[in-house]
């Protein structure tokens, strides 16, 4: 081989390196480019989630308040619901609404 064929040889070889590292280069860059695309949809989603995870926070704290007024309320009423299955309340009915009385006993009635 003559040394033109060489050098020729040589600056091919060294063109064809060029190339595969521009070629390298691009991909990484894509690849980067990728990649900050994605972390940035992760962040600016989780911010949107974050904030939506908030508002279930706060509203979940609100209907816990809610579930114990409720049961406090239906405590009430339990409360009531037995009292007016006692004697005690349908005497009281008797003498109020009725005006029913003991055989030996007297009733004021408010004016």
């Amino acid at each position: 081989m003559s040394e033109k064929q060489v050098n020729i040889r040589l600056l091919r070889e060294q063109k064809r390196r060029r190339l595969r590292q521009r070629k390298r280069l691009g991909r990484a860059m894509v690849g980067g480019l990728v990649a900050i695309f994605i972390v940035m949809t992760v962040v600016f989603c989780g911010k949107d989630l974050w904030k939506k995870n908030q508002s279930f926070v706060a509203q979940e704290t609100q209907l816990k308040k809610e579930i114990e007024k409720e049961e406090a309320r239906k405590q009430e009423i339990d409360e009531l619901e037995a009292y007016m299955q006692s004697d005690a309340y349908v005497e009281e009915v008797a003498k109020q609404k009725l005006g029913l009385a003991y055989e030996n006993e007297v009733l004021f009635v408010p004016k």
